[in-house]
């Protein structure tokens, strides 16, 4: 861990751990490495999933980062869902987690949890990694599907537009790669329009179908 915490640290910029401040996304210990910075020193280490695993328990931006980045999809367990989940702390790390998490085996579990999680980044996180399966072109069980299209209100409930918008982008993702389930995804679309909610309105503004 040491030595990699030294690479990451060589490439330290102040810069960019101020505009992240800027914008809200907050660390206990940021050093502003650039993401593909982070993923070259990780991509000498992967696939290691307990290595990941340590590096995720970090304060460390960097470390955390790298540890998902590192860490084997294919060995997550459901047992580690709260492990992950704990470290889910700010947007960044949920668009990071969405990653391995949608090329796991344990994505039926961790989204039946994480969507009505009082942490609405493991919403965000949630609803991510359910569009970057579909439109890998993965399975996606159908009681994933149905639990992300209950969960509207859920989701909308939250004054968070970038989960807003992930929403948007499952439902274009959904009606795209499955033309089975257009029908569901229009019959939500109708529901929308008699919502008058910001969510609602802002939703159906990102969709293109």
């Amino acid at each position: 861990m040491a030595e990699i915490l030294a690479q990451l640290r060589r490439q330290t910029n102040g810069a960019v751990t101020g505009a992240m401040e800027a914008h809200g996304v907050l660390w206990p210990l940021n050093y502003g490495v650039s993401v593909p910075a982070i993923r070259d020193v990780a991509a000498a280490y992967f696939p290691d999933h307990d290595l990941g695993k340590l590096l995720y328990r970090q304060q460390i931006r960097e470390l955390r980062l790298a540890g998902i980045m590192i860490a084997d999809p294919h060995s997550m367990k459901c047992e580690e869902i709260p492990f992950w989940a704990d470290g889910v702390i700010n947007s960044e790390v949920a668009e990071h987690i969405s990653f391995l998490l949608s090329a796991s085996d344990i994505i039926p579990e961790a989204t039946r949890l994480w969507l009505t999680d009082d942490n609405q980044w493991l919403r965000y996180a949630s609803v991510l990694s359910v569009t970057r399966r579909l439109l890998s072109g993965k399975v996606v069980p159908d009681t994933v599907i149905a639990d992300l299209m209950t969960s509207s209100e859920s989701q909308f409930a939250v004054d968070n537009r970038l989960l807003w918008r992930s929403f948007a982008a499952f439902l274009n993702a959904l009606y795209r790669v499955s033309p089975s389930r257009g029908d569901a995804v229009m019959a939500l679309a109708e529901k929308l329009k008699s919502d008058d909610s910001a969510a609602a309105t802002y939703v159906l503004e990102e969709l293109y179908f």
